[in-house]
């Protein structure tokens, strides 16, 4: 998330910067935590640029319909020492190479009932489809965040950076307890 402030006419004030109620799963309820303080101070002049014109995105999958080339499954299961968080049912799961430049669209499936922010090293993607829906793409991504039970189709193409790249869930207990694959980007 970006957060743009200002500008404020109130030189002195404090504003609390807190983290909003926000319910990832059906196990815990949300709660709102300041964990900081904004300080007005003097006004400034900006030196923000904006642009005559917005930027483009050109979108990488063609109009019609999107037909996928890997499937990415979100998933977990219970151990003795708490949950394993899975990629395609598996722990820091080894994913077949791809070629540079070659269109990559990816199905990414949440099987649980949490939220798993997926992060893609390296590489920016488009959001294709959001269900099966197709959605036009506005920015290029490196985070998507995938609800519970829901399915993002993605979509980009490798640069010439041959070697080997992850992506993984964006909460670090997940990305610790096995939530991340690796790839390799090949010639």
């Amino acid at each position: 998330m970006e957060l743009a402030v200002g500008p404020f006419d109130d030189e002195g004030a404090e504003i609390a910067i807190e983290s909003l109620p926000y319910r990832r799963s059906w196990m815990r309820w949300p709660r709102r935590v300041q964990w900081g303080t904004l300080r007005v101070g003097r006004r400034a002049p900006s030196f923000a640029k904006v642009p005559d014109e917005p930027a483009v995105v050109e979108p990488l999958v063609p109009a019609g319909p999107v037909m996928s080339n890997r499937v990415v499954r979100l998933g977990a299961r219970m151990t003795f020492h708490g949950h394993d968080w899975l990629i395609n049912d598996e722990t820091h799961h080894h994913d077949a190479p791809v070629k540079v430049g070659e269109l990559q669209v990816w199905d990414l499936v949440n099987e649980t009932g949490m939220d798993h922010p997926f992060h893609l090293h390296g590489f920016f993607f488009q959001v294709v489809a959001v269900n099966g829906v197709r959605v036009t793409p506005s920015a290029w991504e490196d985070t998507v965040n995938i609800t519970g039970k829901q399915r993002v189709t993605i979509a980009f193409r490798p640069d010439d950076r041959p070697g080997m790249w992850m992506y993984h869930c964006h909460i670090l207990e997940h990305h610790a307890a096995g939530m991340m694959g690796h790839f390799e980007v090949v010639r």
